[in-house]
């Protein structure tokens, strides 16, 4: 309490206060929502020694602008907590709104949604701040060997889900489908696709065009021609060409990640001279096209 008025996140939050930088908040609402990197600079804690790399603000901005995404991308990328930092952006800027994370294997999720969790929130424990109950438990949100759920201040939601009939029926405004290349494709598209097939509404009713509504996102390692990820790859990026203000396809190699030290060189010489080397399972963790233009090298 200060002078008999409830301290919300360092501040006083009355309504006079509010009419009067009404504009100025509504300003920068509109500003963090197309470029959350730099909402992240801004709360970032003075101690902290976090940076986000160009990449990462990269794929922050996609996850706020396009509808649909399509990212391949080798381990040690950080795809998993980029995407669900952005996911967690997304409920505290569009308020009301459902966002899930979809695997199939939901235990591996759960896991991989709460180490991610916990990082985010130790990097920005202002964001925990959004969260019901987040004073009451060091890591917000409920969670269970087959679930994770945060319920947020302004009504927003976050799940983790599985590819199960127990989710057919449920609503939400954008989902993550994480490691595409191992889903099963009448799995997603009946059960998990049809979750958004409703687009968020406003108070008054109506609909914001410039929301990235009924928003999926494939996340994968590479994988091969003629699998069902394969295949949404190139919808995207043929929609990508059509429709280029809904739709992007990216990804990289291994050297994107190594360039920003999140693996190394000596590493991936390390796997190539290992005895149990398999040149298949190398060329889809660190990019399958990459390692066979390579060998082409090697052998000219």
């Amino acid at each position: 309490m200060r002078e008999g008025t409830p301290v919300e996140k360092g501040i006083v939050l009355t309504s006079d206060y509010l009419i009067k930088n009404e504009q100025n908040i509504e300003r920068l609402a509109q500003y963090f929502t197309a470029y959350p990197d730099l909402f992240l600079d801004m709360i970032t804690p003075s101690h902290s020694n976090i940076r986000l790399y160009p990449y990462q603000r990269f794929m922050l901005r996609a996850a706020m602008r396009y509808k649909n995404i399509f990212i391949t991308a080798p381990r040690g990328f950080s795809k998993s907590f980029i995407i669900i930092l952005a996911l967690i952006l997304q409920c505290i800027f569009v308020p009301g709104s459902k966002r899930f994370i979809c695997a199939n294997s939901i235990k591996q999720a759960v896991k991989v949604s709460k180490e991610k969790l916990e990082e985010i929130f130790e990097w920005w424990p202002l964001l925990k701040k959004e969260i019901v109950g987040w004073e009451l438990k060091d890591l917000p949100g409920n969670y269970g060997p087959d679930y994770v759920t945060l319920n947020f201040k302004n009504k927003s939601r976050f799940d983790v889900i599985g590819p199960y009939d127990t989710t057919r029926g449920k609503r939400a405004n954008s989902g993550l489908i994480d490691e595409a290349r191992d889903c099963d494709e009448e799995a997603i598209s009946s059960v998990v696709l049809p979750l958004v097939n409703v687009s968020r509404t406003l108070p008054d009713g109506t609909i914001n065009p410039k929301e990235p509504n009924q928003q999926i996102i494939f996340m994968t390692s590479a994988g091969v021609k003629g699998s069902f990820a394969y295949e949404k790859m190139l919808n995207v990026f043929e929609l990508g060409i059509i429709d280029p203000k809904n739709a992007i396809c990216y990804g990289c190699d291994y050297r994107v990640p190594m360039k920003y030290g999140l693996t190394t060189k000596d590493y991936i010489k390390q796997l190539k001279m290992d005895p149990s080397f398999n040149e298949e399972s190398f060329a889809t963790e660190l990019d399958i096209a990459l390692y066979k233009f390579l060998k082409l090298l090697e052998s000219a």
